[in-house]
């Protein structure tokens, strides 16, 4: 059975009984990881109207071109999965999978640096709670934020039979967007400088012109003028890291309907 970073929920500190400007206060855990493999599967996505954020839905056969998607997961080796079953998950703590790297004795300082100013800053940006039920001024919440020791140098994505005019084998990554990164954070690997990812669309290019560490989880899906329908289609991901390995990642067959 697959697990999930853990979600320390928040706590209470008891004060007055009278109504409060309460507020929530985050803190990250950073977990480093190195990246030892690849997974990537396919989904359906769909935007949620109030937040605008993406939401994807279990695995399927069959999927509408337009809320097509891939998720590509990297990690050294998954604890508890069942090796049946991998979503994509949203969110820092909202159930990125748990890796050996929880484990990992070796960091990468500036990147934590990163991810504590980052906390920081969404505790200073965040709005006020007024809720009767709580008697307490702030809530605690800490979050595991995962971050990968190697970097990104290419991304190749190709599919096992001819796509949009594609042979088989050959490179289409130019017919995908990322739509969402996993945490929101990219840093990059020579000078570990931070960059804003979350759910600006970003060509696999542009990503890779920051020079980033591998992401946890990035969420892809078919630009608009590549939403072709097709039959039992696999695509895979090969992925070069900074340490010269080569990883892949095939997904399941699917159609993809219009």
């Amino acid at each position: 059975m697959k697990k999930v970073f853990t979600i320390l929920t928040g706590l209470a500190l008891l004060c007055s009984c009278e109504i409060e400007n309460h507020r929530e206060s985050m803190f990250a855990e950073p977990v480093p990881c190195h990246v030892e493999a690849i997974y990537a599967n396919i989904g359906r996505i769909s935007v949620n109207e109030k937040y605008n954020t993406p939401e994807v839905s279990d695995v399927v056969d069959n999927v509408e071109a337009e809320y097509f998607n891939i998720s590509v997961l990297t990690f050294d080796s998954i604890i508890g999965w069942d090796g049946e079953r991998l979503e994509f998950y949203q969110g820092i703590g909202q159930g990125l999978i748990s890796s050996e790297g929880i484990y990992c004795e070796e960091s990468i300082p500036e990147v934590e640096q990163h991810i504590h100013e980052w906390a920081e800053e969404q505790n200073e940006n965040s709005d006020p709670i007024w809720d009767v039920t709580w008697k307490s001024s702030t809530r605690l919440a800490n979050y595991n934020f995962p971050y990968r020791l190697e970097g990104v140098t290419s991304f190749v994505i190709t599919a096992n039979k001819t796509f949009n005019g594609v042979e088989a084998g050959r490179d289409i990554t130019d017919w995908f967007v990322i739509r969402q990164f996993s945490p929101e954070l990219v840093f990059s690997y020579d000078d570990y400088a931070v960059h804003q990812g979350g759910t600006i669309v970003r060509t696999v290019s542009e990503w890779l012109a920051m020079k980033p560490l591998a992401s946890p989880c990035l969420l892809i899906r078919l630009t608009e003028g590549a939403r072709e329908a097709a039959d039992d289609i696999a695509f895979t991901i090969i992925m070069t890291l900074t340490n010269g390995k080569v990883l892949t990642a095939t997904t399941p067959m699917v159609s993809i309907v219009k």
